[in-house]
C-alpha cells in the first residue's frame, strides 16, 4: 500500500515543439490533444507527496495503516511526510534564496524556518488513473509534517 497526498495536477506540454523532450513510452497513452491539428502534444499528471507511517503510531489496524495512539486509536491514522536521504537540488544555492518570499512568514528567518519543512521532502508525478482510493485527511496544525486520517467518520443515525 502506498500512501500520498495530491498536491495538484501539472500539464505538461511542448513535446512536438521540443524534440528534446523526450516522454517515456509508458506515457505515450496519456497523450492528448490541445491543438486544432490534433496533434497529441500534452499530458497531465498529479504532483504528489509521499507519506510514510508516523513514529509514534506503533499499531497497524487491518489494513496495514498506522493507528493513532490514544485517545484517536479507534477511527484514526496517523502519518507523516516522507523524507528522501538527500536534500533536493531546488532547495539550496541563490535560486532558492531568490523565492524565500513564496514561503509563510514575516521575515527572512521565518520564512527559512517554514521552507526547511521542505528540503527533503519526497514528490512525484504520477497518472491520476492509477489512485485506488482517496482519504479523508488533515494536517496538524502544530506539527505541519503529521497528517491525521480519519477511517471512520461517526454517525448517530439521527
Amino acid at each position: 500500500m502506498f500512501i500520498l497526498q495530491i498536491i495538484g495536477f501539472v500539464k505538461i506540454s511542448g513535446f512536438l515543439q521540443h524534440p528534446q523532450l523526450r516522454l517515456p513510452p509508458t506515457f505515450h497513452p496519456l497523450l492528448t490533444s490541445d491543438s486544432p491539428t490534433g496533434n497529441q502534444d500534452s499530458v497531465v499528471l498529479a504532483l504528489v507527496r509521499w507519506l510514510e507511517p508516523h513514529a509514534t503510531a506503533i499499531d497497524r489496524d487491518s489494513l496495514h495503516r498506522p493507528v493513532c495512539p490514544p485517545p484517536l486509536h479507534l477511527n484514526h491514522c496517523l502519518w507523516s511526510f516522507a523524507l528522501s536521504r538527500r536534500r533536493r537540488p531546488a532547495c539550496r544555492g541563490p535560486e532558492f534564496a531568490r523565492q524565500l518570499h513564496f514561503f509563510p512568514g514575516l521575515t527572512v528567518t521565518e520564512q527559512r524556518v517554514s521552507a526547511s519543512h521542505f528540503h527533503f521532502a519526497r514528490y512525484d508525478l504520477l497518472e491520476p488513473e492509477t489512485f485506488e482510493s482517496y482519504m479523508n485527511c488533515t494536517i496538524v496544525s502544530k506539527e505541519p509534517s503529521t497528517i491525521l486520517e480519519t477511517v471512520v467518520i461517526p454517525f448517530d443515525g439521527n
